[in-house]
This record gives C-alpha cells, structure tokens and sequence, in this order.
C-alpha cells in the first residue's frame, strides 16, 4: 500500500474519529439538558396547570372513599347493636388507607417542590441555548473521555463547568470556557495517535452514544417529557382544567351528602370515643 493510500485511510478515520466525538458530545449534553433543565421546566408547568387540580380531585376521592368506609363500619356497629366506636372507626381507616394517605403526602411535596421553582426566574430559550453552546465548547477541550490525560487544574474546570451548567450559571460558564481554552494548550491533540489507536476510540465514542441515544428515548417517553405536547396546546390544558374542576365540583356535592348521612348516624345512636 502506497504512502498516500495509507495517509487517505488515516484521514478518513481521523474524520470519523472527529465526527463520533462531535455526536457524543452533542448527545452527552442533550441528555443533561433534558435531566438538568427540560425536567424541571415541564414537571412545573404541568404540575402548576394540571397536577394541583389533579392531586386536589384524588385528594377528594380518597375523602369520599374514606367517609363511604365510615359509613359501612358504622353500619356494621348498628347491625350488631353495639355503640359506634369513633376511635376504632379512625384506627381502622388509618390502617385502611395508609398507602393512599402516603400518596397523598407525596403529591403535597411535589406542589410544594413545583410552587418554589414556579417563583424562580427561568433561562429564557436565548439563554439556554447559550448554555449549551459553552458547555458542549467546554467539553470539546478537557471532556475526560476524550482526553484522559487531564491535569488537575482541567479536572477541576471540567467538574466547575458540570456545576455551572446544571446551575444555569452562564456568565460562570463563559468564564471557565476561557481557562479551558488556555488549558487546553497543554494537551497534545491526537498528534501523532495511530489509525487504530483512533479507531479504538472511535468504538469507545460510538458505545456512549448508543447508551445515550437509549437514556434520551426513554426519558422522553416518560412523564414529564411526554406532556410537552399537551402543554403546548394552551386549547387542550384549558379543557382539562375544565374538566377536573366540574368533577371536583360534583366530588364536593358527594362528599358533603355522605358526611351528613354520617353525622345523622351517630346523632341516632349512642357511640363511646
């Protein structure tokens, strides 16, 4: 094989080497936005639009369930001729619905975690994508995969960059690119690495990126990433607030019958705490 042969398959793998890394990285950076950043933005917004609303009709379902359970352990007092015992009746219930009052304790968290990140102040889409364009052009110059042999100081500036992308912290972002782009002076680039030296990398990049092509699918496949469509279409939210708001209404009617019905019953009969 000639010596410009050889040279042509060395730059077509150099090429590649290029286009893997570029991909991986790329990848490497969608999926900490969705994680770091996407997450957060679209559990808000439902949760803010739809979970409140949501949680506020499980909230009453499970009130339902509770006092039609009542009603029967009452009932099976009165059956028996026995007082109706209002702290075995609590105990009971307490017992009965433990999981959902778990789930319930849960869900308040969730609103309470929403409400503190609706009153932040978000990264408007400019900035975000500025963001992004530092922390891949950070990665591009001491990410460890791709240069192993970082000294401390790149170490120290790659884990920086890492904490300042995840805070949203872009005019740190921009600060740590300028001493990544100083430091990284000292690596020598792939200066003199064999074909199969590249090519071993090149299988290492092509291994992330399958991982993290995976990682991407499935998070988007998943709450809150699948909702994104629905919270777009402003038409869509406004018909399912409407529709949780008539069945909370109705919830409210049903739940007040069934209390009465309750407290008649222990107005007719004697009961012991």
């Amino acid at each position: 094989m000639t010596e410009v042969n050889i040279q042509g398959e060395y730059d077509e793998t150099l090429q590649k080497y290029n286009w893997t890394k570029n991909k991986m990285i790329s990848l490497m950076e969608d999926k900490e936005c969705l994680l770091k950043h996407k997450f957060f933005d679209l559990k808000t917004d439902y949760i803010m639009k739809i979970g409140c609303l949501e949680h506020e009709l499980f909230d009453l379902d499970i009130k339902i369930a509770v006092t039609k359970r009542k009603i029967e352990l009452a009932q099976e007092s009165i059956s028996q001729n026995t007082a109706i015992n209002l702290y075995m009746i609590e105990t009971e219930i307490k017992k009965e619905f433990s999981d959902f009052l778990d789930v319930l304790d849960m869900n308040t968290n969730e609103i309470e975690i929403a409400n503190y990140f609706d009153s932040m102040s978000r990264l408007s889409d400019e900035d975000l994508q500025d963001l992004k364009k530092y922390y891949v052009a950070i990665a591009q110059l001491i990410l460890p995969e791709i240069e192993p042999g970082l000294n401390q100081v790149q170490k120290s500036l790659w884990t920086k960059a890492q904490s300042a992308y995840e805070n949203a912290e872009l005019e740190f972002l921009k600060i740590i690119y300028k001493l990544a782009q100083d430091e990284a002076k000292a690596i020598n680039h792939k200066v003199g690495i064999s074909a199969r030296e590249l090519g071993e990398q090149i299988g290492i990049f092509e291994k992330r990126i399958m991982e993290d092509e995976k990682v991407i699918a499935t998070l988007l496949d998943n709450f809150p990433f699948n909702k994104a469509d629905l919270l777009n279409d402003d038409k869509k939210v406004r018909e399912i607030q409407g529709e949780l708001r008539r069945s909370i209404k109705d919830g409210i009617s049903i739940l007040e019958l069934m209390e009465e019905h309750f407290l008649m019953m222990l107005d007719d009969t004697k009961f012991k705490n």
